[in-house]
């Protein structure tokens, strides 16, 4: 019984406890309630209020100003004395411990009270907004009365410098002085908002005057003073250029082209004093570029005239040269062609090249004619001689190819005869290398290759026998040649080692004759190949390997001897 006496005590403890924390938790934030309302209603937005009155505000701004008063005084007179209820009603259900109607009061004024900061922070912000414009639309009238007062000077101390476009401008500057007078007198009434509608568009149109202020004078300077006098120049300096017999390749165009370009100065002009600017300097760059390309078509022949005079004795060297040049190379190709073939077209290309300075020297003497006659045009002729002064330079390029390819002729042909000699004298060494050896006979496959060289030998030396020979050709034939006699030395080598080893094995082997009967039959088809039928080769091959089975190495040992000794007296050991 005392257990359960000392639990409900415990437990009545706890209760009151946690009664006793909650209502003193919500007492702090009630009292913090209390607070934020204090500081709402003596907050500085009343005061800013009265101080943003005392501007003076009319139209779009009163109203505006109007609303944000409005607002404040709901605050005040509705909204925060209601709060002020709803934090006693709090108050007094804590403590009688109502804690959940107290917790949905709590909630009320909290989202209340955030409310009211929220509509006190834009209050505010719409002042600070007033005030700004107040401060700037003042700071503009004082900006933009100044900068219209130099707008003016500017107009009246150059408005040479304007020509016919300063009528409208000084009505385009009437203009925004009206429009200023309008944002003047709204700012000065206080209607901020109204004004700084106007002082948009009012800013939009000064600074679009002040630029066209600043393009219009080197625009007019172009069209009254630079492009009169150069088109009175282009014109004096034509005509002077015609009587001086210069032609020109649009020679008709230029006056016209002139008296347009004239004619488009006066439109521009027209165009300027209506104020189209952009159009106008479109039009003035076009004017300048076509001023500056008359410039160039008449600068271009009074630089290729003095250029002429100064290359014309050069070119005409130049051609004479190549003429020179032509003549001796055709002299040379025809001594040539009656003791040698030339097969490269060495002749019609020369031939060639002979016909096209012909062409050059012909056109030279047209372009002087024209010249002394006054009707040329001297940069088409000037265009003319760097060309062919290029193709001149090519076609004695192309003759010192020629020319080079045929001096070799007679040096190549007296190497030719050398070699064949000397190929001759070869060939005969290889016949008495093979005499010394005195074979039985020889085989038909080396005498075949051996008259087929001799036969490729004895054709060169008639071909450079003849009247008129083809060096390319027999050079070729060389070349075969001493192929075909290099193969026939190897051949002969080969021929003669074969025979002068069979023989010194056959020697060797008769040792064994009587006493080995496969000795003795080898013996006797290698004596039937070498005597018989001159295959020295077969019967080196048959008394070697008929040897070896009786005495291996042998062979081997003879055939080192022999190499060893190629050049002494060989004897067997």
């Amino acid at each position: 019984m005392t257990q359960i006496f000392v639990g409900i005590i415990v437990v009545a403890i706890i209760i009151y406890a946690t009664a006793f924390f909650l209502q003193k938790r919500n007492e702090k934030k009630f009292e913090t309630f209390r607070n934020q309302v204090e500081v709402i209603f003596n907050s500085e937005v009343e005061e800013q209020l009265r101080l943003t009155k005392d501007l003076g505000l009319t139209g779009e701004s009163l109203k505006t100003f109007s609303a944000l008063e409005s607002d404040f005084k709901e605050v005040k007179n509705a909204k925060l004395p209601k709060i002020t209820i709803q934090i006693d009603e709090a108050y007094e259900a804590n403590a009688k411990y109502q804690f959940l109607s107290n917790r949905q009061l709590t909630a009320e004024i909290e989202v209340k009270l955030i409310s009211i900061n929220k509509t006190l922070e834009g209050i505010k912000k719409g002042l600070v907004s007033l005030k700004k414009s107040d401060e700037s639309n003042h700071q503009a009238v004082d900006s933009l009365e100044k900068k219209y007062q130099d707008l003016r000077k500017t107009l009246l101390s150059k408005n040479f410098s304007y020509g016919p476009s300063i009528d409208k401008l000084e009505d385009k500057l009437t203009g925004l002085e009206d429009d200023f007078d309008r944002f003047s007198t709204l700012t000065s009434a206080g209607d901020h908002d109204t004004a700084e509608k106007v002082l948009g568009n009012l800013r939009e149109d000064t600074a679009s005057l002040e630029k066209i202020l600043e393009e219009i004078p080197p625009l007019y300077k172009s069209l009254k003073n630079e492009f009169p006098d150069q088109l009175a120049e282009l014109q004096s300096g034509y005509m002077k250029l015609i009587d001086e017999n210069y032609n020109f390749p649009i020679a008709d165009e230029i006056p016209k082209q002139i008296d347009e370009l004239q004619t488009g100065v006066d439109k521009a002009l027209a165009e300027l004093e209506t104020l189209e600017v952009a159009t106008t300097s479109v039009e003035v760059n076009d004017i300048a570029n076509q001023i500056d390309y008359l410039y160039d078509v008449m600068e271009k022949e009074l630089t290729a005239k003095d250029k002429l005079e100064k290359q014309e004795t050069s070119y005409r060297k130049f051609i004479d040269h190549a003429e020179k040049q032509s003549q001796m190379l055709l002299v040379e190709l025809d001594r040539l062609g009656q003791n040698y073939e030339l097969d490269h077209n060495e002749l019609e290309d020369a031939q060639k090249l002979g016909r096209e300075i012909a062409t050059i020297n012909s056109q030279y003497d047209i372009d002087k004619a024209a010249i002394e006659s006054g009707d040329a045009i001297y940069s088409e002729v000037a265009d003319r001689v760097e060309q062919n002064s290029k193709s001149l330079e090519n076609i004695e390029l192309e003759q010192q190819k020629i020319n080079h390819s045929i001096q070799d002729l007679r040096s190549d042909e007296k190497k030719a005869s050398a070699t064949i000699q000397r190929f001759d004298i070869e060939l005969h060494q290889i016949k008495r290398q093979v005499e010394q050896v005195n074979l039985p006979g020889l085989p038909n496959d080396y005498l075949d290759f051996f008259y087929v060289v001799s036969d490729e030998i004895e054709a060169v030396e008639v071909a450079i026998g003849k009247l008129k020979i083809n060096i390319e050709k027999i050079t070729k034939q060389i070349i075969d040649i001493e192929a075909d006699l290099e193969k026939l030395q190897d051949k002969t080598h080969d021929l003669i080692d074969s025979a002068s080893l069979s023989e010194s094995l056959l020697q060797y082997a008769n040792r064994f004759r009587n006493s080995n009967e496969e000795i003795a039959i080898a013996f006797g088809k290698a004596q039937q190949l070498f005597n018989n039928d001159f295959n020295y080769a077969a019967s080196l091959e048959t008394i070697a390997t008929a040897l070896d089975k009786v005495e291996p190495g042998s062979y081997k040992k003879i055939e080192k001897q022999y190499y060893d000794n190629i050049d002494d007296d060989f004897e067997i050991e």
